[in-house]
Formats: structure tokens, C-alpha cells, sequence
């Protein structure tokens, strides 16, 4: 599997799993940092093709699942295990689309 296709599974499971975790209201605040540190985030932002806003929150987010211990099973798969769990997927539905579920 394409690192293009990988890059674009991991963004579609980010963007659902921030959407479920969306709150009504949002809460807005001033981050100061260093301007290297500021650099880094936007150039890995712009990689991930996201804002520099989503990123900062992606990686808060990450840093608390962590800490509780709720850390995602995605964020602890190997490239390998990742690949086969997408080829099974897909795979998956390929059957069910051709039994015509």
C-alpha cells in the first residue's frame, strides 16, 4: 500500500474521531511558544494538509489520551500490522460487495 493512501486513511480517521469528539462550544486562548517551535508545527501542519489551529489541538488531544492511558490503538501499529488491517478491510468489503450486501 501507498504512503499517499496510508497518509490519507490516518487524516480520515483523525477527521472522524475529531468530529465525534467535537464539542458544542469551543474554547479560544492565546499559545505562546517558540518561533522555531511555531515553524516546525506549521511545516507538519501543511504536510497533514490541516490548519495550524487543528494541529495544536490534535496533538493536546493525543498528549491526554496518552497521559489517561487511552491511547489509541492506531497510534501503536506497526506500518506492517496498519497495512494488513486496511488490505483485510478492504478486502472485507469487496466480498460483501460482490455477495451484494
Amino acid at each position: 500500500m501507498s504512503f499517499g493512501v496510508k497518509k490519507y486513511i490516518m487524516m480520515f480517521i483523525d477527521v472522524i474521531s475529531m468530529a465525534i469528539k467535537k464539542e458544542k462550544k469551543d474554547f479560544q486562548t492565546t499559545v505562546k511558544m517558540p518561533q522555531s517551535l511555531k515553524n516546525d508545527a506549521e511545516r507538519s501542519a501543511n504536510e497533514l494538509g490541516i490548519s495550524l489551529m487543528e494541529y495544536i489541538r490534535r496533538a493536546v488531544q493525543e498528549k491526554l489520551d496518552r497521559e489517561s492511558g487511552a491511547v489509541r490503538d492506531i497510534v501503536t501499529v506497526t506500518d506492517e500490522e496498519l497495512d494488513a488491517r486496511i488490505e483485510a478491510f478492504l478486502e472485507k468489503k469487496l466480498a460483501e460487495k460482490k455477495l451484494g450486501k
